[in-house]
């Protein structure tokens, strides 16, 4: 099946369910914390200055990308994860009536459709999530690492470490689920 219904006629795009608005409105979300950190990011390594003078380029790297990626933790990754139950119960939903000669299976498709079309964009929104997680990490590391003359302070490293392995765990089982219900 694809994504796209061909010249559709109003009548076969139906009205969008409370899941999928819950679904858009916490992807919209996801979108203004991830531009923000962004924007926090780009901010931090703009001003060199903003926290004091900075003698090593590296740190200043480092706390711009500590700064742009502090959003990408297990909490958020979690809520992406119930996303993609989300489009799985409405696609696995939406199934059995396109299956029922009685159910306007047109209708039941573009509802099928569009939970998929939803569960592409949380895939990448667990994708984006897991990189700004691993580049959390290498910045903690990079903070803290031998190249600054400090040996690595593993109290602080430990938790970005298990962070990130939470992250791109509950990524991977995202990814797992979206296929089920994209295929």
């Amino acid at each position: 099946m694809t994504d796209a219904l061909p010249d559709e006629p109003p009548a076969l795009r139906p009205p969008w369910s409370v899941p999928e608005i819950v679904v858009v409105g916490i992807l919209s979300a996801f979108g203004a914390v991830a531009v923000g950190g962004l924007a926090a990011g780009i901010d931090v390594a703009a001003n060199q200055n903003a926290f004091g003078p900075v003698i090593d380029p590296f740190v200043q790297t480092w706390q711009s990308i500590t700064f742009g990626a502090a959003w990408a933790g297990p909490v958020f990754a979690s809520v992406l994860l119930g996303l993609v139950g989300i489009c799985w119960w409405q696609a696995d939903r939406w199934s059995e009536d396109a299956e029922d000669p009685a159910a306007r299976a047109d209708v039941a498709v573009a509802y099928i459709q569009r939970a998929r079309r939803l569960c592409r964009w949380v895939v990448v929104a667990l994708g984006v999530t897991a990189l700004g997680a691993i580049a959390d990490l290498i910045a903690a590391i990079g903070l803290m690492g031998l190249e600054h003359g400090n040996p690595i302070s593993w109290t602080r490293v430990i938790p970005a470490i298990a962070g990130a392995l939470a992250v791109v765990i509950i990524s991977a089982v995202g990814t797992a689920v979206a296929r089920e219900t994209i295929r």
